[in-house]
């Protein structure tokens, strides 16, 4: 009789997969586990990356305009009245280009409400230089300097804003 034939129970074999299921397992949960992690790091280092690109090229927009605004000079205070509302008209026209080429850069979701805010306050300061603009060139020069007094708070207001979100040169001219 051969030992195939015996009829008698023959002892267990050796289990080795279960502890083979066991740290496939272990493995699968730690891969699991560790995906959520590598998407947070994954997506702050591309949202990082795509701020860096946002502010980089709005900076670079308004800074096309860096030079018209430099060669206009200081402002002639103490100049001639169409002097000055020549100057202010030149700076009014530099500020609303350069808000332009900053509204044409694409905005990251994840910056979209910080820029729109900064972006909206400082056209709402290029507005109000252009209001002083058209009283100046009606002749009410005074009325267009107290106008620009009393809303400097947009400009500094969009100023503020533009720099939390690590703009450097944007708004320009306001």
């Amino acid at each position: 009789m051969s030992d195939s034939d015996d009829p008698s129970p023959q002892p267990p074999q050796p289990n080795h997969s279960r502890p083979d299921k066991t740290i496939l397992l272990a493995v699968l949960g730690l891969v699991l586990a560790a995906i959520p992690i590598a998407w947070a790091v994954f997506s702050s280092v591309r949202d990082d990356s795509n701020k860096s690109q946002y502010i980089e090229q709005a900076d670079a927009a308004c800074e096309q305009h860096r030079n018209d605004l430099e060669a206009l000079g200081p402002e002639p205070w103490r100049g001639p009245r169409d002097e000055y509302t020549l100057w202010l008209k030149k700076r009014s026209e530099i500020a609303q280009s350069a808000l332009g080429d900053w509204g044409d850069v694409p905005i990251p979701p994840e910056m979209e409400k910080e820029v729109k805010d900064a972006y909206f306050d400082s056209d709402a300061a290029v507005k109000e230089l252009s209001l002083a603009v058209d009283w100046g060139a009606q002749g009410d020069v005074d009325r267009a300097n107290e106008h620009i007094a009393a809303r400097r708070e947009y400009a500094e207001e969009a100023t503020r804003k533009a720099r939390s979100i690590g703009l450097n040169v944007c708004p320009l001219g306001i």
